[in-house]
């Protein structure tokens, strides 16, 4: 046993009545880091000591009675310890080395159990803190349902007084039916090893709260219950609920006009009864009212006269199998009225299992075939005298148009030879009839003008309109046209250079830019000329034409490419409303477009883009 001593990990002293040491293992001079020298007094060893722990000592080996104290020990070397001394006096009977001891101490370091309270501790205390900001009503109860612990957060309402809690019994802190659930929930956490979760209503003043209560189970089998008011959640829940449904009400009732608004006869079998319809079922069937078909059989709608009735029953369930395994069906089928007259008919099937227990519902969609067979036939026959009407207007228009042109023709000659003999006369009068031969002859420009119109629209809604592109300049066409007597005061801006020939059909592009540079003229009424320039984009070539004349109000700006449309302030110009509309079905062929920028009193300017 000696020998035991000597070498166990404890510091052990023996000491007789005067303090001195008797005898000490190995582990003294390492634990307190002493220096090694004989045996001598205690206090030897402590003299280089500070007079607190010299004190600490003396105390403890003083003592009359067995003691135990903790001291905070400084090492000669500075380093702290803490120190457990176990003092045990006047122990007579008790022999160490063959000698008689009066007293032992035991010396263990603490320190890292100390570091451990310490951390403990100071966890307990942020826990602490953390538990006083949670919302929740908290209870620890031991194995007998005992509270051992709570916190009640301040304005809690509570079952009982919050200061009545600890010591109680769980069961008693809250109402019979609560305490039933939650003993029912404590059980099965302790035996599942899992926490879980019970909701419960309390009346508490003259209000119904909900409470979610959370149990979980701790490692000693105490019990942890978390106790939530979830009121506003419950409410909030009940109100998203209740939009839910009528969200889904307004649904059903969208789908349900739907359902009986649709031209097409509609039906819900459920187990092969018919338990709704709409009305063009009513009108399909030769019905009056929906009680004459509701609660009918399917198979009573029917008719194949080479099967029996339960050849024709074993067809309907083949038709909805194939309905259930591919989502929806199609096929033909033959039914019969309520009079008995039989017709071939068209039918989609979508089969699906509604309510609980699953039962089979069928939708089914059905079209009369020989009443479709019909429309579909009459369909063509309207369609053919509408494509014969359109031909002989077509032509109709071309032999006008023609036949307006030989006349015009026959007549602009006659009144320019009138205009050229009267001008070889040199007579006073003739200067009045010369005016009447240039009216005369803007009039039939006019005419000319109109029936090149017709025929251009007659082309753009016959889809006969020529496209003939070739490689251009665009800037040379533009000269040409501007060349012209009645443009001579119109300025063309253009780039020097950059501008390639483009491919473009030049009799089309001379029309849209003759119809524009001729609105600049007709619709202003000053003398200041219009302005044409033309540039290089990213994506296209633009030439705008803008004038200063009378613009185009705002609000009409959208319709002026319809055909035959005059904007309101200008109504009291001629003009057919054509130019601008054909203009656009020819820079369509181009893929090109328009663009316009105008305000009333002020002005316009179309901007034509062409792609490059």
């Amino acid at each position: 046993m000696d020998l035991a001593l000597e070498h166990t990990q404890t510091c052990m002293l023996v000491l007789n009545k005067k303090g001195q040491i008797r005898w000490h293992n190995n582990m003294f001079f390492e634990l307190l880091e002493l220096p090694n020298s004989e045996q001598a007094h205690l206090s030897e060893y402590l003299l280089h000591l500070p007079a607190k722990q010299i004190q600490d000592f003396a105390e403890v080996t003083q003592s009359s009675t067995p003691i135990i104290k903790e001291i905070l020990y400084t090492t000669p070397k500075g380093v702290q310890k803490w120190l457990q001394l176990r003092f045990y006096p006047y122990a007579k009977n008790y022999f160490i080395h063959k000698r008689q001891t009066q007293s032992i101490l035991v010396i263990n370091d603490i320190t890292t159990l100390q570091k451990t309270k310490a951390s403990l501790s100071f966890t307990e205390k942020i826990n602490a803190e953390i538990i006083k900001e949670i919302p929740d009503l908290l209870f620890i109860t031991d194995r007998q349902d005992k509270i051992i612990h709570y916190h009640a957060p301040k304005g809690q309402k509570t079952y009982v007084p919050p200061e009545a809690f600890m010591g109680r019994m769980f069961t008693e802190t809250v109402p019979k039916h609560v305490a039933e659930k939650c003993a029912e929930a404590k059980q099965k956490v302790h035996s599942t090893k899992k926490s879980t979760t019970v909701e419960y209503d309390l009346a508490m003043s003259n209000t119904l709260e909900h409470y979610e209560c959370r149990v979980v189970g701790l490692q000693d089998n105490s019990t942890l219950f978390i106790i939530r008011n979830i009121t506003k959640e419950k409410q909030l829940e009940l109100a998203e609920r209740t939009q839910q449904q009528l969200m889904l009400t307004t649904e059903q009732q969208k789908l349900q006009a739907l359902f009986e608004l649709s031209p097409l006869a509609m039906i819900l079998a459920k187990e092969g009864s018919i338990i709704d319809c709409n009305k063009a079922t009513i009108q399909l069937f030769g019905g009056k009212e929906k009680q004459d078909i509701l609660n009918k059989k399917v198979i009573d709608f029917s008719y194949i006269p080479s099967k029996n009735e339960n050849e024709i029953l074993s067809l309907i369930k083949e038709h909805t199998q194939e309905s259930i395994q591919k989502g929806e069906h199609h096929f033909h089928w033959k039914h019969k009225t309520l009079q008995g007259q039989v017709f071939n008919s068209e039918v989609w099937y979508k089969s699906v299992y509604l309510g609980s227990p699953a039962v089979l519902h069928t939708y089914a969609c059905i079209i009369n075939r020989d009443q479709k067979a019909k429309a579909e036939k009459s369909i063509e026959e309207a369609l053919s005298k509408t494509k014969k009407i359109n031909e002989l207007k077509d032509n109709l228009i071309q032999i006008v148009s023609h036949e307006f042109a030989t006349p015009l023709s026959i007549v602009k000659s006659h009144i320019q030879l009138i205009k050229l003999y009267l001008k070889q006369q040199e007579m006073p009068e003739n200067d009045k009839l010369l005016i009447y031969c240039e009216r005369s002859m803007e009039g039939i420009d006019r005419l000319n003008k109109l029936q090149s119109e017709i025929l251009a629209y007659a082309q753009t809604k016959s889809d006969k309109l020529p496209f003939h592109p070739v490689s251009c300049n665009l800037i040379e066409l533009l000269e040409h046209l501007l060349e012209n007597q009645r443009f001579e005061q119109i300025q063309f801006h253009y780039p020097s250079e950059g501008i390639t020939d483009m491919m473009i059909d030049p009799e089309l592009i001379h029309h849209i830019f003759m119809n524009l540079l001729n609105n600049t003229i007709k619709y202003t009424s000053n003398q200041k000329p219009a302005v044409v320039t033309l540039t290089e984009g990213t994506r296209s070539i633009q030439i705008k034409v803008q004038d200063f004349g009378i613009g185009i109000p705002k609000e009409e700006q959208l319709n002026i490419f319809k055909s035959f449309y005059r904007a309101s302030n200008a109504v009291n110009i001629t003009g057919s409303g054509l130019g601008l509309y054909i203009s656009k079905q020819f820079l369509d062929l181009h893929q090109g477009w328009f663009t316009v920028d105008s305000e009333e009193g002020k002005g316009t300017t179309f901007t034509v883009h062409l792609p490059k």
